[in-house]
């Protein structure tokens, strides 16, 4: 699982995408502490985005 914690954050959603840049997950985020199960996807590296009213923001996970 990860954990994506934010605050002060409207209309907050993920995506997670592998490294060919196809979307595998979307999920709104609606608190401030969210949990993201990501057991489905084999080993490799993915792109988490999350977005909002405010902006969007990137990071990678590589998963073991």
């Amino acid at each position: 699982n990860v954990t994506i914690q934010f605050s002060n954050l409207n209309n907050a959603k993920l995506e997670v995408y592998d490294i060919n840049g196809r979307v595998l997950q979307n999920q709104n985020l609606t608190s401030t502490s969210n949990t993201v199960d990501i057991s489905r996807l084999p080993s490799g590296m993915y792109f988490f985005k999350v977005s909002s009213n405010e902006g969007s923001a990137m990071t990678k996970v590589i998963k073991n």
